[in-house]
């Protein structure tokens, strides 16, 4: 039981040590910069976390992970399509990473044979903190969702101010609701990006701002 712990625990801190990776290089980018950036290397680390992360909801159960994690997968990829990186890799990689969700979802019924309508049930999960962290996740999504038109309406990957707020909305909810489920993984990594999510929008802020400024000039 100890091992399967710790093999399940430690695919989750991988996972999550690439989604901390991520901000820090797009942190440590935009300050450098002094503007919101969004370079190629976000998407490709987010895709690699994505994929250990569904893999980690699928070991401890939890259908906020999974579910979150299919709908987010493929704006990551529209993202580097964007970006004309998504092009780079070869044919057979991208198709085999387009295959990650529906694949997981296709091996449910091996990896859960009893799942049911007592599934939550069982897992002892109250109804309310299911809401809290289904609605955490939900901002953590639709915050991409909205990110993905944003980019597609400007043509090159970009992040529009709601995605700040909305990650931030979604990281507070997620800590709560890894407090109750006594999930360190969630905790940590959703604590810790608050502080890039809070410098990025200041410099969207500033930019804001900024164009307003030259707009009246």
């Amino acid at each position: 039981m100890l091992i399967t712990f710790d093999y399940i625990f430690l695919t989750g801190i991988l996972a999550q040590l690439l989604f901390g990776l991520r901000v820090l290089v797009q942190w440590f980018i935009t300050e450098k910069n002094k503007k919101v950036a969004s370079p190629s290397i976000f998407w490709i680390l987010s895709l690699a976390a994505s994929t250990l992360f569904l893999v980690y909801g699928w070991l401890r159960k939890d259908w906020v992970i999974i579910v979150g994690q299919s709908l987010s997968f493929y704006v990551y990829i529209k993202n580097l399509q964007l970006n004309r990186s998504w092009y780079a890799v070869p044919v057979s990689v991208r198709y085999c990473l387009q295959l990650v969700p529906p694949v997981m979802w296709i091996m449910a019924p091996f990896i859960f044979p009893q799942i049911d309508f007592d599934f939550f049930v069982r897992l002892k999960i109250p109804l309310w903190l299911l809401l809290l962290g289904f609605t955490g996740q939900l901002f953590m999504n639709l915050r991409f969702i909205v990110q993905m038109f944003y980019s597609i309406k400007q043509r090159h990957s970009g992040f529009p101010l709601a995605f700040w707020f909305m990650s931030i909305s979604g990281s507070i909810l997620l800590i709560v609701y890894g407090i109750f489920r006594n999930d360190a993984v969630l905790i940590i990594s959703q604590f810790f990006s608050i502080i890039p999510y809070s410098r990025n929008i200041h410099f969207a802020l500033k930019k804001e701002k900024q164009n307003k400024s030259d707009s009246v000039i």
